[in-house]
């Protein structure tokens, strides 16, 4: 049996990008959701997720963040110790571009 290795497509972002900067493809596990990443210079960046019912989403809220670091989830920062759930596409911005502002950390 093949296992395929799923490689999302990785957006670049600035502390100026938006939600209309994601590129969301089909999610490779749930059926019916999309995913999109952006990475940011200061080696963070943001997953984000949609569709689906495994989300913490609802239909007036239809977006779930993530802050990842150097590509892994990462809940110890001061935008979120956990995913966000239930975000707008104006939520989702906010929270990108404060996650674009973190400080480069140092040794990790």
């Amino acid at each position: 049996m093949t296992t395929m290795r799923y490689e999302p497509i990785v957006t670049q972002g600035t502390c100026f990008s938006r939600f209309s900067d994601l590129d969301f493809r089909e999610h490779p596990v749930v059926p019916g959701g999309k995913h999109a990443r952006m990475d940011f210079p200061n080696g963070y960046g943001v997953s984000v997720v949609t569709g689906g019912t495994f989300f913490y989403i609802d239909p007036r809220h239809p977006y779930e963040l993530a802050v990842m670091y150097k590509g892994k989830l990462d809940y110890k920062t001061p935008v979120t110790d956990d995913v966000i759930g239930h975000m707008t596409k104006q939520s989702v911005t906010k929270s990108m571009q404060k996650v674009a502002k973190l400080p480069k950390m140092k040794g990790k």
